[in-house]
């Protein structure tokens, strides 16, 4: 195994983040809905965070979703 492969490997062990267990709540359009926000470059991360809590009624920090959609959490990201 190369290094990148056991460093990649290592960093995807440990408990699914936050995000990941709140996305696993929700229904299949609001997956859809979130995944479009999440691709979308011109959404800041603090911003998808604060429409979910405002629109769905569900808390999550900015730093949740801005390190799950640079794939620096623990689930490796979607």
């Amino acid at each position: 195994m190369s290094l990148e492969a056991a460093i990649r490997e290592l960093g995807r062990k440990g408990p699914r983040c936050t995000y990941s267990v709140l996305y696993d709540r929700l229904t299949p359009e609001q997956q859809d809905e979130l995944d479009a926000c999440m691709a979308d470059v011109d959404l800041t991360s603090s911003g998808i965070a604060k429409g979910i809590s405002s629109e769905w009624g569900l808390q999550i920090g900015a730093h949740v979703v801005n390190r799950h959609r640079n794939e620096g959490c623990s689930c490796g990201a979607r």
